[in-house]
């Protein structure tokens, strides 16, 4: 917008001329923005202020009589920090391109900086030329504060995050690793000791092994909490995957006298998920299905379809509670009458946080008394952007 060389708060037409700016039209504009947020500026073509209206007054302090006359880009109105950037911002600015909009930082008559935002609107003269720019002044001098209170929080959390990932790496090193060597070893007494000793042995083992799983349970839904790992995606025949987790499942079932089975059609149900997220999702459910089943069966059943897939695990056990079913997922939960079982109260919680990985569902249907079904519904296909992990670019 090009300089015009006049000093007393008069309006340039395109042949030179002064033009008084109209009192009765900046009036119109100062009553339709009423009491509201906005502040109405107008400075002439050379930036100087030649309207200060009420409202900008009472938002900065600076009376009409302070600022008509003075230059934006110099006057005591914009913080020195910010006084270049509006300069070049003006410069580059074609009035015929659209409004104006900038982001500044002001000083009040009382010397505080207040963060505001800029709206400018060109106007004309008669000849076309542009005569004075006419600008709404926001103060979101709040607003920025919260923005700012909120990045600060976000950048604390993601520092705590990162201690808590570093803090779960040193715990699994040390005590993964003693707790490995206390099974070895109670593994080896177990071969070569008396039978009375064994039996003291076989306790330790069993008490470690179950120490190994909460650790991992605690590790793993911690680094689900903390970030969305990526997921692997293969091709793989979902009916084969199952059948190998039930044949490891199968000794455990045998020794309560349970029955473990499966219905799936004869022919392969081929999947595009991760391998690993798919078998501990499975794993998960029948062993929380045989560990609360003391006598019948357990069922796991799939069914296909053209893009998704059914995996329902239902067994003949205590089932749950209505009341408790809303807390089931819950980390660390366990239904009061299932607390005699060992268990960290986490399994589930990964389950349900895996499968929404995946893009799909869990849901349950139990009754007291009388067993529980869970059924999961995958995508037959996770696509790039599931496998890349949400909150991935």
């Amino acid at each position: 917008m090009a300089d015009a060389q006049h000093t007393d708060g008069t309006e340039p037409a395109s042949d030179g001329a002064a033009v008084e700016p109209s009192v009765a039209g900046w009036e119109a504009i100062e009553a339709a923005l009423g009491g509201g947020p906005l502040a109405p500026v107008r400075v002439d073509a050379a930036y100087r202020v030649c309207r200060w209206s009420p409202r900008a007054e009472q938002l900065f302090g600076w009376t009409a009589a302070e600022m008509v006359g003075t230059v934006l880009t110099e006057g005591r109105l914009v913080a020195e920090a910010d006084r270049g950037r509006l300069a070049e911002a003006l410069a580059a600015w074609d009035p015929d391109a659209g409004g104006l909009r900038l982001r500044l930082r002001v000083r009040t008559r009382s010397g505080d900086e207040r963060v505001t935002v800029w709206y400018g609107a060109a106007q004309r003269a008669s000849g076309g030329a542009v005569s004075s720019l006419l600008l709404l002044v926001d103060d979101v001098t709040r607003e920025a504060a919260e923005v700012e209170a909120l990045r600060q929080a976000r950048e604390e959390a993601e520092a705590m995050n990162r201690h808590k990932s570093a803090f779960l790496a040193d715990l699994s090193h040390e005590i993964r690793t003693p707790l490995t060597s206390i099974i070895g070893f109670a593994d080896v007494l177990l071969e070569e000791l008396p039978e009375r000793q064994r039996e003291f042995a076989g306790m330790i083992a069993t008490a470690a092994r179950r120490l190994m799983g909460t650790l991992n349970s605690v590790l793993d839904m911690a680094r689900l909490e903390s970030r969305s790992p990526a997921l692997r995606t293969d091709d793989f025949d979902l009916v084969a995957m199952v059948r190998e987790a039930l044949a490891l499942f199968q000794p455990q079932a045998a020794a309560k006298g349970l029955a473990l089975s499966l219905e799936a059609p004869p022919e392969p149900v081929d999947v595009s998920l991760d391998p690993d997220a798919v078998h501990r999702v499975l794993a998960n459910l029948l062993s929380n299905a045989l560990k609360f089943t003391r006598q019948g069966e357990v069922r796991v059943r799939i069914r296909a379809e053209d893009d998704r897939v059914h995996l329902e695990v239902r067994d003949t056990g205590i089932g749950i509670s209505e009341a408790f079913l809303p807390s089931l997922f819950e980390e660390f939960r366990q239904e009061p009458e299932a607390r005699g079982e060992v268990g960290s109260g986490l399994g589930l919680s990964i389950t349900r946080r895996l499968v929404q990985l995946m893009g799909g569902t869990i849901d349950v249907e139990s009754r007291k008394g009388e067993g529980s079904t869970f059924t999961v519904r995958l995508p037959r296909r996770l696509d790039a952007r599931d496998a890349a992990g949400p909150g991935t670019a």
